[in-house]
């Protein structure tokens, strides 16, 4: 029995062992997407929060050893994103015993082409912390913190995000100052600055892939349509609204095809008559409506 105890322990130990390798199990070929190029030697990320997932199997801040075109984390599940929707991310970046500007992107490939497009960057220094991150300050870190739009065309299914930390050199100087406005390339290559010199990728890099999952928005129009009426369809100047379910409205909102928010009206009533929406572009928007009660209704309206 006392042997049949001690292997019990020893195969519930090999579990818990292979169970905590493949939560952050990596691999360091991120195709069929770009390589980040050859210098990908050295981690400068803590941990992370991805719409309420917690992440940190980064591993300890320095150099790996070895030079790798990036590191993949192809077995972690990330919670799920909805397009139209909103979520938060958070990135921990540890300070580096470096002197030189460091800098941070984060992409998601939307379309799902197996592409990082400009379009695609949905998090960086200029758009984030507006800093430098920290370099030199034993135990320092800076946590940078963005509420993300999910397109309301992004493809639903899996697929990549790209987590990038890197160091630059400026108009062949390593130690240029912080520029706000240089914008990190997901790939290995150039950057944009703002001194007229190209910006090129220095020794030390930190690039990490993630895959994420994309839901479809759900849209019950036939729920929406029993409980609120919009009218004009089509809309010129003002859209009108009657509610039919008695419930109080404490959010209004109107989101354009790419899920960016173009109104809202944050309310406590069962009465909203009409919205202006005159200065809004010609095309079809989404207009979602949140009760008192948690219910939310969502429906399309075209604006002329």
């Amino acid at each position: 029995m006392k042997k049949f105890n001690t292997m019990k322990k020893i195969t519930s130990l090999l579990l818990v062992s292979i169970l905590t390798t493949s939560v952050f199990a990596q691999i360091n070929d991120p195709a069929p997407y770009c390589a980040s190029g050859y210098n990908t030697n050295y981690n400068m990320i803590t941990s992370m929060n991805f719409n309420g997932t917690n992440f940190a199997g980064f591993g300890p801040t320095g150099s790996f050893g070895t030079q790798i075109p990036s590191r993949y984390f192809n077995t972690t599940t990330l919670n799920p994103i909805t397009s139209g929707q909103t979520f938060t991310l958070s990135i921990v970046f540890p300070s580096v015993q470096d002197a030189e500007p460091r800098y941070f992107a984060v992409w998601i490939d939307f379309n799902k082409n197996n592409t990082f497009e400009a379009s695609e960057l949905v998090m960086q220094n200029s758009n984030t912390t507006n800093a430098e991150l920290v370099v030199f300050q034993a135990g320092a870190s800076v946590t940078a913190t963005k509420v993300i739009t999910v397109p309301a065309n992004a493809l639903a299914g899996t697929t990549r995000m790209r987590i990038r930390r890197s160091q630059v050199e400026g108009g062949g100087n390593p130690y240029a100052p912080y520029d706000p406005n240089v914008v990190l390339t997901p790939c290995a290559g150039f950057y944009n600055g703002t001194d007229g010199n190209p910006y090129t990728s220095l020794g030390y890099n930190c690039t990490t892939d993630f895959n994420v999952t994309i839901q479809a928005l759900s849209i019950n129009e036939v729920s929406f349509n029993s409980n609120f009426n919009i009218f004009p369809v089509p809309a010129k100047d003002v859209l009108r609204i009657e509610n039919f379910s008695n419930e109080k409205i404490v959010n209004l909102q109107i989101s354009d095809i790419l899920g960016k928010t173009v109104y809202s009206n944050v309310a406590n009533s069962t009465i909203i008559n009409q919205i202006d929406v005159s200065n809004l572009a010609k095309g079809i928007f989404i207009i979602t409506i949140e009760t008192e009660n948690n219910k939310t209704y969502a429906t399309k309206f075209i604006k002329e």
